[in-house]
């Protein structure tokens, strides 16, 4: 919940590194088919969980989308990504986590280590994970920036509000947004909602 406005809804379960692990080695490995960048892992992070949400009321992943200047992020999510990069460059290239390894170049990128397990990997999960590839992986850097941050998308309308209101990126805005854009009716799963935090 907002500390702001405890009548707000941001968070409905904490971040899970275990749940971020298997779902980011689907993606990479199997809808994808390549490395993933910080930038990409954040924003099917993201859209997953937005996407199971408008499906179940429930997160997968977990954590508050914060507004941040390139869309929303979740901090816990992105400190860890980031910890890993930092860990690997002061080690010479030597450091990589037990979940990814990182491969430099032009920019950093991480392959999962892990296996798929599909008994991990609910139905809806997949879908959620299948809806963010195909919302993403087309999109530039530019066409990301764009979705986030325009009113003419459902979550483009949910961070401006939230950015201007100083707060993390409520899941009403995102229904509402949703409901704006595409004529859906998803207001039902505002009941839903609830904070496991």
């Amino acid at each position: 919940m907002s500390i702001l406005n405890p009548a707000i809804l941001t968070q409905l379960i904490p971040f899970n590194p275990h749940r971020f692990d298997a779902c980011l080695t689907y993606l990479g490995k199997r809808l994808y088919q390549r490395p993933l960048s910080l930038f990409e892992m954040v924003k099917l992070h993201v859209m997953t969980d937005v996407f199971h949400v408008l499906k179940t009321g429930h997160q997968i992943i977990g954590g508050e989308l914060q507004p941040w200047p390139y869309g929303p992020v979740v901090e816990p999510s992105y400190n860890r990504l980031k910890a890993w990069v930092h860990q690997h460059e002061e080690s010479g290239g030597r450091f990589q986590p037990d979940e990814f390894r990182l491969v430099v170049s032009d920019v950093c990128t991480f392959v999962s280590t892990l296996d798929i397990d599909m008994d991990d990997l609910s139905a809806t999960e997949l879908e959620a994970m299948e809806q963010a590839a195909s919302v993403l992986k087309p999109m530039s850097f530019d066409d990301a920036y764009h979705y986030f941050h325009s009113t003419d998308t459902f979550m483009g309308r949910a961070y401006i509000r939230a950015s201007n209101e100083n707060r993390a990126i409520a899941w009403a805005d995102i229904i509402d947004g949703h409901d704006e854009i595409f004529g859906s009716d998803l207001q039902r799963l505002k009941q839903r909602l609830i904070s496991y935090t």
